[in-house]
């Protein structure tokens, strides 16, 4: 039985590119998937939307267990002109039992100094992931909002 309130577990999504993982999503939906376009942009023509199919995982509850999907929304990296770099994935295979899309809010202002953590796959970490806290800091350029990170997550077998 799926819980009431999903943890980031249930919906952190690990995203492939010819076998190699290339980034982070989340679940927002029982079908659709947001992450950055420029993480499923095409190396050759970052621009166009990508059609070619997506492989991705659910790295926490299902690791391993490749689904498919498709780019079916669109805004690609701009950065000298807008903050846009958002790419909706529609899922063509059904979800793992314990996926459950994760609760989002809307709000009209940023609260900056707010903490967060984060859940991603940088190079030397890309099989397992791993957990970063961070801070909202302030405003930069082309209306983006700077991150910072406060400190990296420590494995540890148990």
């Amino acid at each position: 039985m799926k819980s009431k309130i999903p943890t980031p577990e249930s919906f952190v999504v690990r995203i492939y590119k010819q076998q190699k993982v290339v980034g982070a999503g989340f679940l927002v939906s029982d079908r659709y998937i947001l992450t950055c376009a420029h993480v499923v942009a095409d190396a050759d023509n970052p621009q166009e939307k990508p059609t070619q199919e997506i492989e991705l995982d659910f790295p926490i509850i299902k690791p391993g267990k490749r689904l498919k999907a498709k780019v079916e929304f669109w805004l690609p990296v701009k950065p000298q002109t807008s903050p846009e770099d958002i790419a909706a994935l529609k899922l063509i295979e059904p979800l793992p039992e314990e996926a459950q899309p994760a609760s989002l809010s809307v709000t009209d202002r940023v609260i900056f100094g707010r903490k967060f953590e984060a859940f991603g796959f940088p190079e030397d970490r890309e099989e397992k992931g791993i957990w970063v806290d961070g801070l909202i800091k302030r405003n930069i350029p082309y209306g983006w909002i700077q991150l910072g990170g406060t400190n990296v997550g420590i494995e540890n077998k148990s």
